[in-house]
């Protein structure tokens, strides 16, 4: 489940593979990875960073 936190942060690929297993498992057509990547910046507080190799999402997590 993705969260809206001010505080989350995850990579960005963690997200995508999350999202595509998400359609997979719900038999819907994931988007791909550019336009997924424009949708999720467009949600408020939403943020990317770079932590040495990694890049991130800000603002957005995946909770349990």
């Amino acid at each position: 489940t993705c969260v809206l936190d001010p505080t989350a942060s995850v990579l960005k690929t963690t997200l995508l593979a999350t999202y595509k297993n998400y359609c997979k498992d719900n038999s819907l057509r994931p988007l791909g990875r550019n336009h997924f990547y424009t949708r999720v910046m467009d949600l408020d507080r939403v943020s990317e960073s770079k932590a040495e190799s990694a890049r991130n999402f800000d603002g957005i997590g995946l909770g349990g």
